[in-house]
């Protein structure tokens, strides 16, 4: 009986230690920026994983965040704002930093044609070698909001803040001819990559920022139709991944709907294993090829 016991001890350590060994080892492949809380500034702070080292709660810049309109003025200020690692291309969020965002997706909501400038500089504390930061700690920020559902071709970075002293600030500019192009055109054909497997199918964050801006698109353009296409890799036979690709896009079909979409303006498609976009000869490739494809007609 003790060796019994020994055993079951030994097997149920190792089954323990399994367990964590996986959790461990997704949150390290599946996650380019992590976020974390620091207890005693109740910040959200990011760290990257190539350092696996957290950014220290000292030594950082206060920034209070200005958000200006297209004239100059401004509408929205955040006194808890953004702290910045000084010589560093780090920055820090306050765990509140979720309304910059809330009140940032109501204004793009109700003004369709604007777009989000992020202006950023270096501290006069800094050395001009550090001026390549600017840029950085701009497209951090920028990560920070497409992770948040807005769509990238939204957001530009500029290292010329209107206000010196600030070293991060942002203007929601009018959409130039050119830009409002680039941003109706990734409206017009976009590609998702998701599960979007008929019994475990949930929306992740592109499929839903996507959504909503396909919902104002419509709006302005309301005689466009969808066109969705599902595609797959070349595992199996081409018969069964027909059936595969129109079930995935009938998913998204069906959420579109539940989104507000009109039923009558999509029509779906299935492409199985005949159009990929790379070979299929390693699972990052047939990865990409499982895919669906969105176009406005």
């Amino acid at each position: 009986m003790p060796f019994i016991y020994y055993i079951m001890k030994t097997l149920f350590a190792c089954l323990v230690f399994l367990l964590y060994s996986v959790v461990a080892l997704w949150a390290y492949y599946n996650c380019n920026w992590c976020y974390t809380t620091n207890q005693e500034t109740s910040e959200t702070v990011y760290f990257d994983k190539a350092t696996d080292s957290f950014i220290p709660p000292t030594g950082k810049f206060s920034n209070k965040l200005i958000v200006l309109n297209h004239a100059s003025d401004t509408i929205l200020t955040y006194p808890a704002g953004i702290k910045i690692i000084p010589h560093t291309d780090s920055i820090v969020l306050p765990l509140a930093f979720n309304t910059v965002v809330k009140d940032l997706k109501a204004y793009l909501k109700k003004n369709p044609a604007t777009t989000i400038q992020i202006a950023s500089n270096s501290a006069a504390a800094e050395s001009t070698k550090d001026s390549i930061l600017k840029n950085k700690r701009g497209m951090r920020l920028k990560k920070y909001f497409v992770e948040n559902q807005i769509n990238d071709k939204r957001i530009f970075i500029t290292t010329n803040p209107l206000n010196q002293n600030q070293l991060l600030d942002i203007r929601l500019v009018k959409m130039d001819t050119a830009r409002l192009k680039v941003y109706e055109n990734s409206i017009r054909t976009k590609i998702l990559y998701s599960k979007f497997r008929a019994h475990n199918f949930k929306p992740d964050t592109a499929l839903i920022a996507y959504t909503k801006e396909l919902l104002i698109y419509l709006k302005k353009y309301s005689t466009k139709s969808i066109t969705v296409i599902g595609h797959t890799d070349a595992a199996g036979n081409n018969e069964d991944n027909v059936w595969f690709g129109k079930q995935r896009a009938k998913n998204v079909r069906n959420y579109l709907i539940s989104q507000g979409v009109p039923e009558e303006k999509i029509i779906i498609q299935s492409k199985g294993e005949t159009n990929p976009i790379v070979p299929n000869d390693t699972e990052a490739n047939r990865a990409k090829n499982r895919r669906i494809e969105i176009i406005i007609n």
